[in-house]
């Protein structure tokens, strides 16, 4: 059996550390308790934070999920509009494009019915004499 003089000693940095000391932590409970209040409390804010910001700019009966899913979204959406990089402006560009192609179409398709109609109307007159 080895000599306790011939153990290898572990001298590395990491174990060059204080020693942790085992006492009883002075006030009305044990310091678990205290971190766990902190934390609950820290949790009711979030909520009612979130829960606020979904009166505001969501819909205040959705789930906290769903809250704060719609949050980061907010987020990412602002962040990427007050980035302004060239992806965010090159989908802005496509999407006004996209609307007017849309009125255009739309216009054109009132235009053409329209034309229906009256090219109907001017049969029913010529059928009618």
């Amino acid at each position: 059996m080895d000599k306790p003089a011939s153990i290898p000693v572990l001298t590395h940095e990491k174990f060059a550390r204080v020693p942790i000391e085992n006492v009883r932590r002075r006030g009305r409970y044990p310091k678990s308790v205290v971190r766990l209040c902190d934390v609950r409390r820290e949790r009711r804010d979030d909520e009612a934070r979130l829960r606020a910001w979904g009166r505001d700019h969501a819909n205040a009966c959705w789930p906290l999920d769903q809250i704060r899913e719609e949050k980061q979204r907010s987020d990412a959406f602002d962040l990427l509009e007050g980035r302004n990089d060239e992806i965010w402006r090159e989908i802005k560009q496509l999407q006004a494009d996209s609307a007017a192609l849309l009125v255009k179409a739309s216009r054109l398709q009132c235009l053409l019915v329209t034309q229906q109609v009256a090219e109907e109307a001017r049969q029913d007159d010529r059928h009618g004499q």
